[in-house]
């Protein structure tokens, strides 16, 4: 009675599993023109079900387990379905090519892309825009070292990821200018907004510090921007609030109020030092806020930095104007 039960359920199971094949199949049928479909489906993954399952087949046949054996001719059934749709057999112009090429075809574009769910796994959190923060740092100076360029290079390989020289790494931009300067922060802002590991954070602080030494010569923009970064990831790692240098724009006259409105996309200024002014930015390091400055002085507008810890600015923010 035990033995019939169980038989039952085993021709119930066959009958679950032939509705999940055709399931999966109907949601396939009617993509399996589109090549983006073809190209998802793992033929080599197929083409081992279909080694693996035949042995068993036989077997179940021979002993005459008829549950078994349907089951597993449904599973070589399903391979057959997907050896089909990943080769690409309907995908339009395809069927001219013939079924071998098509089939080696699929394997060749499947061995190159072998490798990119180990390294998934093996990538850093943002390491898109840890190469972008290095790539950055190192057009500071306006010039990639070799040695500066192998060394990222490094990593980019490491990780299975493509890397060359930016164009905008190179235009219009004075050796370390205030907007190289600027990029380079801004890249690292966006690689902390993804939330990295501390840990991690901690190990870009390393390899910042070497690739701005790995050329043996660290001009004084490297130094500048090294620090503020150093100050940046340490903050995200300790998680306290630092001392901010606030840049502020003051104007000198109704025109120049109108000017940095438009060039801060700020409608109005903000109570500073008993005064009103344009806050451009708060950064961690003086020197770096300095260089911030120069843009704005440049362009003939009385610019300071003032340094307060953010309880003094948070204060002297809700006073009373």
């Amino acid at each position: 009675m035990f033995e019939s039960i169980l038989e039952a359920f085993a021709y119930a199971g066959i009958g679950i599993a032939l509705v999940k094949a055709y399931l999966v199949a109907n949601k396939i049928w009617s993509r399996k023109h589109e090549r983006v479909v073809a190209e998802s489906v793992s033929v080599a993954a197929a083409l081992l079900g279909l080694l693996t399952a035949a042995p068993f087949l036989m077997k179940h046949g021979m002993a005459g387990d008829m549950s078994s054996a349907i089951s597993t001719l449904t599973g070589i059934v399903m391979s057959c379905f997907f050896v089909s749709v990943g080769i690409g057999l309907w995908v339009r112009g395809s069927r001219q090519i013939g079924f071998w090429r098509l089939l080696l075809r699929s394997l060749r574009l499947e061995s190159r892309e072998a490798g990119d769910l180990a390294r998934a796994f093996l990538r850093p959190a943002g390491s898109r825009e840890i190469l972008e923060i290095l790539g950055n740092l190192a057009m500071v100076d306006r010039s990639l070292h070799p040695e500066e360029e192998k060394f990222i290079r490094s990593f980019a390989d490491s990780w299975g990821l493509a890397w060359s020289r930016g164009s905008d790494a190179t235009r219009d931009f004075a050796a370390g200018s205030p907007s190289r300067l600027q990029a380079v922060r801004e890249s690292t802002d966006r690689y902390l907004d993804l939330d990295p590991p501390a840990e991690q954070a901690v190990q870009l602080r390393d390899v910042i510090h070497a690739l701005v030494s790995v050329d043996e010569d660290v001009t004084a923009a490297e130094k500048t921007i090294v620090a503020e970064l150093e100050q940046m990831l340490d903050a995200y790692v300790e998680g306290d609030e630092r001392p901010h240098h606030e840049v502020l724009v003051v104007p000198q006259s109704p025109e120049q109020i109108e000017a940095v409105r438009t060039l801060l996309s700020r409608p109005d200024p903000a109570r500073r030092c008993g005064g009103r002014a344009f806050v451009v930015d708060s950064f961690y390091t003086e020197t770096y806020a300095e260089a911030i400055c120069d843009t704005y002085r440049a362009l003939n507008l009385f610019t300071t930095v003032e340094r307060a810890p953010a309880e003094a600015r948070i204060a002297e923010a809700e006073a009373p104007a």
